[in-house]
């Protein structure tokens, strides 16, 4: 592969929660075929990643592997060369990072979790300059977009990677947005930037798309994968097989770059597809608030974790600003959940004038 092209390659959840699955994954593939690739692991969590009533919280306990589990896939995936990505949604990533540090390439924040303070906290604590961060942007509008590159750059003392492309299981072709990142270039403040390719294994262009993203101009392009998507029960619309992903080294390899389709099928108008915004909305990683909370009480940041949930709420920088103007509740709020604006109340100050009656004391 030449200068500034890099294939990520996603495993997801594909493995169904099998170990034997993730290797037999990488046993298939040929590494050795093409250069600046690497591979992703999306680190599930039992406890932090969702509230036991969101509809694949008990999805997320088959996904679970444990902390040795995954210290042993990380080293010997390590042994074959390849650099190593980590899909971090919570504080249980961030376990899993400290614990595989010098091992990992970098990790990748999705959009759903990029206001998670929770997670970004714990993240800054680590020494992450020399790593690669890159945080996908989707659903996200200009300004946020702008807002977010400063704040991850300053947080991490680097600049992160931007990427663009969403997950609909599959996304179809209508919703790809090759053009976006044209449309973000002017703050882009010279990011590297990369396509997340979930196009449709059945689409004529399943084995093309990522390799045009690299003609368009972008860095990096992540591709999922599996070791067979008849056997995955997860995250398998978009995946390549092995062979399907040797096919995608050759074509890289020789730069064949021809779609199928002509390329204005994959540029849009619009900013966010309007399944783009329901991506991030359905996804999102709200605050909840971690105990009971009486009525008349001032909240801070202390008091909230970060969880997927049914239920609508207030965004943190939202309730960031209700903590500044030291906004109190109107009612009790039980542990996990979601505050909206109906639950505060500004605080009544009264004025007590004092006067002093007749008296020799001055």
């Amino acid at each position: 592969m030449f200068k500034k092209r890099y294939l990520i390659l996603e495993l997801a959840n594909s493995h169904n929660g099998v170990k034997s699955n993730i290797y037999n994954l990488l046993n298939k593939i040929n590494f050795n075929e093409v250069k600046n690739v690497g591979i992703k692991y999306q680190i599930i969590s039992k406890k932090y990643l969702s509230v036991k009533s969101y509809k694949w919280h008990k999805v997320y306990q088959k996904l679970f592997f444990n902390e040795k589990i995954w210290k042993k896939i990380i080293f010997d995936t390590s042994k074959l060369n390849l650099d190593i990505w980590l899909d971090i949604f919570d504080i249980y990533g961030v376990q899993i990072l400290k614990e595989n540090f010098g091992r990992i390439y970098g990790i990748k924040l999705q959009s759903s979790v990029l206001n998670n303070y929770e997670l970004i906290s714990e993240l800054e604590k680590l020494k992450l300059n020399n790593k690669k961060i890159l945080i996908n942007i989707a659903g996200h509008d200009y300004s946020e977009i702008k807002f977010l590159i400063k704040k991850m750059t300053a947080k991490f003392k680097t600049k992160p990677i931007i990427q663009v492309g969403f997950q609909n299981y599959p996304t179809e072709k209508k919703y790809i947005h090759l053009n976006k990142i044209k449309m973000i270039r002017p703050i882009l403040d010279n990011c590297e930037t990369s396509f997340a390719d979930h196009i449709g294994f059945s689409d004529k262009d399943f084995l093309n798309l990522s390799v045009f993203a690299f003609k368009f101009g972008y860095d990096y392009v992540e591709k999922h994968v599996c070791f067979d998507r008849k056997k995955s029960k997860y995250d398998f619309q978009s995946a390549a097989n092995p062979n399907e992903i040797n096919k995608i080294f050759e074509k890289i390899k020789k730069k064949n770059y021809n779609l199928k389709t002509k390329i204005k099928n994959f540029i849009r108008k619009d900013f966010n597809s309007e399944a783009e915004k329901r991506y991030l909305n359905s996804t999102i990683i709200l605050p909840l608030v971690n105990k009971d909370l009486n009525k008349g009480s001032l909240i801070s940041s202390s008091d909230l974790v970060f969880r997927r949930t049914p239920d609508n709420g207030l965004s943190y920088e939202t309730l960031k600003k209700k903590i500044s103007e030291k906004y109190i509740l109107s009612k009790k709020v039980k542990k996990f959940s979601t505050l909206k604006n109906s639950f505060f109340t500004k605080p009544k100050i009264g004025t007590i004038i004092a006067g002093r009656m007749k008296s020799s004391r001055l």
